[in-house]
């Protein structure tokens, strides 16, 4: 299957879309946040870098979701595709949970339609990785609103998507579901998610 996708590869801005081995690494360029979050793998990979020239647009300009997560890459196992998503943040509040889910269906999204013009007609797994320095979601004391804690009249879910959270799980548009792996930065900022 990468062999289709690699010949499909012309189509993309090779500073957003490109193939990867070995190593790869999602970057927040942000400079009060700069860090990294390191992957390994031994299969071939397709990366999808968000748009940050001073901007929150996703690659995909027409998605009505602004908001995108820092980087995502596919891999390509046997005749499978994984869709790996990542965002980076240095502290994890609940309102900025609030905005990282937004930044997953962003990414998502991007990556769908990215997808499909490399002839990917189908996703085996879809998961979420958020990499930060410090969980201040988990102590509620020290979190955001306890609005966001809140669920509305009428709905089954928190404002602050809370419930995620702690079941390690993104719901993400067009019935997927994702599990969501956490992650936390070393000294110098890296967060090593290891094999996948």
């Amino acid at each position: 299957m990468i062999h289709i996708c690699r010949s499909c590869l012309h189509l993309f801005n090779t500073r957003w879309v490109s193939e990867a081995s070995g190593s790869i690494v999602v970057r927040e360029t942000d400079p009060g946040g700069a860090s990294e979050a390191i992957f390994k793998t031994d299969k071939p990979c397709i990366v999808v870098k968000a748009d940050r020239q001073g901007r929150q647009a996703p690659l995909l300009w027409a998605l009505a979701e602004r908001k995108c997560a820092d980087g995502a890459f596919f891999l390509f196992e046997k005749n499978e595709v994984h869709l790996h998503i990542v965002e980076i943040k240095s502290k994890i509040t609940l309102g900025e949970w609030a905005k990282i889910l937004k930044q997953f269906e962003g990414m998502f999204l991007t990556a769908l339609a990215v997808a499909r013009l490399l002839q990917v007609h189908e996703l085996a797994r879809v998961t979420c990785y958020v990499a930060g320095r410090t969980d201040s979601i988990t102590n509620k004391s020290q979190s955001a609103s306890p609005a966001l804690l809140k669920t509305p009249v009428g709905m089954t879910k928190t404002l602050g998507g809370h419930e995620y959270w702690e079941k390690e799980l993104v719901e993400l548009p067009l019935s997927f579901r994702a599990p969501l792996v956490k992650g936390w930065k070393n000294s110098a900022g890296v967060v090593d998610f290891g094999s996948v």
